[in-house]
């Protein structure tokens, strides 16, 4: 291979790879989240920004992310706890499965998330009618009304050309056992 080549084909290969502008994700992520949200939860949704900005999904996803693919996020919100929770992955990719915090405590086990497999199918399958129906026949019963919590659920389409298309949804944290046990 000769040295243009070699140029070309790193040149080919960088651009592939850092099409998207991750930073830009980021805050039209938090514009998002902030158009279906109450302004309780908006200083949660700028430490998301943040976590996002500051460590880059894609870097965290192994490269896996290409035009064409859904990632799927999912962030906890209580307004009255600084806890904060998030898990990413690529749907249909298993191996792009990451949760993290605030503290960067970064985990690549999906086993070990905080939310049931039901209800991440649900999302990587953007089910929200029956999002909808869940939380409403199978509300989480929290041990005290400071322990309420919403998930607000991403999906972002990878598009050609660094497009990429939004879509929040909201929703109250629903659990039935055994069907959703972790």
């Amino acid at each position: 291979m000769t040295l243009s080549m070699l140029i070309l084909f790193n040149q080919v290969l960088y651009s592939y790879t850092f099409r998207y502008d991750w930073n830009m994700i980021a805050d039209s992520i938090a514009t998002m989240q902030r158009a279906i949200c109450d302004s309780i939860y908006y200083s949660k949704i700028d430490v998301y920004k943040n976590l996002r900005r500051g460590f880059s999904i894609k870097r965290y996803i192994d490269s896996t992310a290409v035009e064409g693919d859904t990632i799927i996020i999912m962030d906890y919100h209580n307004p009255s706890k600084l806890t904060t929770n998030c898990v990413t992955w690529v749907k249909g990719k298993p191996n792009s499965f990451l949760t993290y915090d605030e503290h960067l405590h970064i985990n690549r086990d999906f086993t070990t998330c905080y939310w049931s497999i039901y209800m991440r199918k649900l999302c990587e399958e953007w089910d929200v009618a029956q999002i909808r129906k869940e939380e409403k026949e199978h509300p989480f019963e929290p041990i005290s009304p400071s322990d309420k919590a919403d998930i607000i659920a991403t999906r972002i389409i990878l598009k050609s050309h660094g497009e990429f298309l939004i879509n929040t949804i909201l929703f109250e944290h629903f659990y039935l056992y055994p069907r959703d046990k972790f």
